[in-house]
């Protein structure tokens, strides 16, 4: 296993293994879904807070799929493709994705990614709404704030940076990110 996570009510467990994404009723122990991997080398799952999509994160893709049916006994997950995201900053290598993190509304994600950098794209469309750089070494972790407002990544570089965006809290776009801090540790 590389990757675990449950789903916010707690019925549901999604673990992440060389082989694919499989998806566990907490009750039963059945398995209720099975997910092959679109590219290999499988990094990251997470649920949004709907309890009914899961992002999986792999070597510089972010792929969204969604349970079919009622989410307590679906047999069958199918892809949101228009969901589906290349992490791909412009002028960076592409990196395995570290980290992601569902914004508390579940209509953003923010990805983290080995080759240092971060991004924001909208859930529903894949659309990537900001790339975050500054970090010299790989990001491996990546949360919103409570309130949306503000992002922060850590690094293997020994750096945190929280980041902000002009418009705080809206979804204008583009973003206009902005340092709030960079903290070495």
């Amino acid at each position: 296993m590389t990757q675990a996570a449950w789903s916010s009510d707690g019925s549901r467990l999604v673990i992440g293994t060389p082989q694919g994404v499989q998806v566990w009723d907490a009750q039963t122990g059945q398995e209720i879904a099975r997910i092959a991997p679109a590219v290999g080398n499988l990094t990251s799952v997470t649920w949004a807070g709907d309890g009914k999509r899961i992002a999986v994160g792999e070597l510089g893709v972010v792929n969204v799929w969604e349970l079919a049916g009622d989410t307590s006994s679906s047999t069958a997950v199918a892809p949101a493709t228009e969901a589906s995201h290349r992490h791909n900053v412009p002028g960076m290598e592409i990196g395995g994705i570290a980290h992601i993190s569902w914004r508390s509304d579940d209509s953003r994600l923010l990805s983290v990614s080995r080759n240092g950098t971060a991004e924001i794209w909208d859930a529903q469309s894949g659309a990537g709404l900001a790339w975050l750089q500054g970090h010299t070494a790989a990001v491996t972790h990546g949360a919103w704030s409570p309130g949306d407002g503000l992002v922060a990544t850590a690094s293997a570089d020994g750096t945190a940076q929280w980041l902000t965006h002009r418009s705080l809290n809206s979804d204008a776009t583009p973003w206009a990110i902005l340092v709030v801090a960079d903290v070495h540790f």
